[in-house]
């Protein structure tokens, strides 16, 4: 223990020892204890806690150099680049024009090795218009609530006189890992919820493109005008594709089928297919059309599926009831032939 500390601590005990003080019962014994013990026994907490801030001063240089270090490059980016092809930009890191602080917060931190996330993840947050960024801010202000809720607690128990006699540091941390790691949870969560809202703007697309090539127009017209009907995460999508390919003069229609595999949208890939045979000369109005039922259809089945699991997973509860009021009126009975007087 450095000498300042044994200076401070020593003029306690020799008053506390001087100073005869009521004797304090030990459950394990019943030796008195003095005030001096009392004194160490408080001590052991802001001592533990210096040693864990002490751990946590050393460590943070090295948490700086492992934070600030860029995040490894892709392995389809890299072969990529050898193979002398142009890797894909990342939307999600890309900032809008009006961008904030805490945009550019999390901008820079998906360029670290903290912010890499899965595929999955990317593609949810597409289909939810967010971005990588505006993930990793939702998880840093979870993580900075949990580390600070309980200095919170504890300094509005002081306000209202009330001591705790330890800081709760490892509650603080497991609430701050916790925290960082709830946004990961709740994204999973409501990933087949919009993994369906998404299916369902696909199929309001397939019928708007439907409903343009019906009017005589084009294929890539018809395909443009849809994408601008609705604000709608995937629309959106849609229509930066389509402006991408023009500014490229390039078909739309390779973009397009790259987006649906990005997005795991099997139905915008299969009205591609549709649309290229049409743009190429062939009339296959009547099999768009087609084409847009059997979609539809399909996905009206997988929704009653869907439901119907719902409907099975909620028998098991029906049950339960059931089952509690058969044995409250079985009871007595039993009792009753058993010999046993309820």
């Amino acid at each position: 223990m450095p000498e300042p500390a044994l200076l401070t601590i020593l003029p306690v005990l020799s008053v506390s020892a001087a100073v005869p003080s009521p004797a304090v019962s030990s459950p394990a014994s019943n030796a008195p204890l003095s005030a001096g013990s009392v004194v160490l026994a408080l001590a052991v907490p802001s001592l533990t806690l210096a040693l864990v801030a002490g751990a946590a001063l050393a460590c943070a240089p090295v948490l700086i150099w492992a934070g600030r270090r860029p995040a490894p490059v892709r392995l389809s980016d890299g072969l990529a680049q050898l193979a002398g092809r142009r890797p894909t930009a990342d939307p999600e890191v890309v900032l809008p024009p009006g961008a904030g602080r805490l945009d550019r917060f999390g901008a820079w931190l998906a360029t670290r090795r903290i912010g890499a996330v899965s595929e999955r993840t990317r593609r949810v947050l597409s289909l939810q218009g967010r971005s990588v960024g505006d993930l990793l801010v939702e998880k840093t202000v979870w993580a900075l609530g949990g580390l600070m809720l309980p200095l919170i607690v504890q300094l509005t128990a002081q306000l209202a006189g009330m001591t705790f006699p330890v800081t709760p540091v490892l509650l603080g941390l497991a609430l701050g890992v916790s925290g960082w790691f709830l946004p990961d949870l709740r994204l999973r969560s409501a990933q087949k919820e919009v993994q369906q809202d998404a299916a369902e703007a696909v199929l309001t697309f397939v019928d708007l493109v439907t409903l343009s090539r019906l009017a005589n127009q084009s294929a890539s017209r018809a395909v443009l005008e849809a994408s601008q009907v609705s604000d709608h995460p995937v629309m959106l999508r849609i229509r930066a594709t389509l402006e991408r390919a023009r500014l490229e003069q390039q078909a739309p229609w390779s973009a397009l089928e790259r987006l649906s595999r990005e997005l795991d949208l099997p139905g915008l890939g299969e009205l591609v297919e549709v649309l290229t045979l049409d743009e190429q000369g062939a009339s296959l109005v009547a099999t768009l059309r087609a084409r847009a039922a059997e979609m539809r259809d399909a996905h009206l089945t997988s929704e009653k599926l869907a439901a119907h699991q719902v409907s099975e997973s909620m028998t098991v509860w029906m049950v339960v009831p059931v089952l509690v009021l058969a044995l409250i009126l079985l009871t007595p009975p039993l009792m009753s032939l058993s010999g046993v007087s309820p």
